[in-house]
């Protein structure tokens, strides 16, 4: 997406209402704009905002995401469910608290399931071949792990591992209760092989059942990481929504790299005294 700024007249663009009120002050769109500009919020605000023109474009062009009054029904019901909202006073409250109607919130839900047939019609057609690319990378990998802020804790942890004569659960258990107040963490984790850190995913690459890994930095700790069970990946329907989000998200972003937009803000009044 190519962004250019463009300081028009102040005629041109400013807003002829305050579109914000604060304690009675008014908050005109121009000084929003500069507030966002300021706290470096405005390029992500724009990119949502082309992002969803995009998408209402291509929902309003597709003659084939019509939502049935069934559908739409199902939809709410499972909105309310979800989120507790089942008692009809509680969801009357609840849309007033969000600045909704029934109408608005009934058009907000028709546009999440024109979204979703619409990512679902992008992304069926590349989702198989994807995910035979990278079955690896979706594999899951069980893990026993043990995480301490010290480094030479780590590093004796690591050769009583090796040497066999202890485990995950004693080593935490024994530094649990002893008086040098170590800190050492036991837990079981099964993760997606892409979603480790590299530095603990390259070890484990073609790694063995029992492989140990460590000691490596994981943020402000030490871990020792042991392989005990290699999950190879099924294209279950967890993975088919995790592989359209993805397949979707690069297609939006094809279609925003290359537009052609044009900011135009007022500008300073100090820059154009005199």
């Amino acid at each position: 997406m190519t962004t250019s700024m463009n300081t028009s007249a102040p005629e041109s663009t400013t807003t002829r209402f305050p579109l914000l009120t604060i304690n009675d002050q008014t908050i005109p769109w121009e000084q929003i704009l500069t507030q966002l500009q300021l706290f470096g919020k405005l390029q992500p605000f724009l990119q949502e905002t082309v992002s969803q023109h995009v998408l209402l474009q291509e929902i309003n062009t597709r003659k084939d995401l019509t939502v049935t009054s069934t559908a739409l029904i199902q939809e709410i019901v499972a909105f309310q469910q979800k989120n507790n909202l089942t008692d009809q006073q509680a969801f009357q409250a609840w849309l007033k608290s969000q600045n909704l109607d029934n109408a608005r919130f009934q058009k907000q839900m028709v546009l999440g399931l024109k979204l979703k047939k619409l990512r679902q019609q992008i992304a069926e057609p590349g989702q198989q071949a994807y995910f035979e690319s990278h079955q690896t990378d979706f594999g899951q990998l069980r893990l026993s792990c043990l995480f301490t802020s010290q480094e030479s804790v780590a590093n004796e942890l690591k050769d009583r591992l090796s040497a066999g004569q202890d485990n995950f659960v004693q080593l935490a258990n024994e530094y649990a209760a002893d008086d040098r107040n170590v800190s050492v963490r036991y837990l079981t984790q099964q993760l997606q092989r892409r979603s480790l850190p590299a530095n603990v995913r390259q070890p484990l690459a073609s790694a063995a059942v029992g492989t140990l890994v460590g000691p490596v930095a994981v943020k402000s700790d030490w871990g020792i990481f042991r392989l005990e069970e290699v999950i190879p990946a099924e294209l279950n329907d967890q993975l088919k929504l995790q592989i359209e989000k993805h397949l979707f998200g690069q297609w939006l972003a094809d279609k925003t790299r290359n537009l052609n937009i044009n900011f135009n803000v007022a500008p300073d009044p100090k820059t154009h005294q005199g």
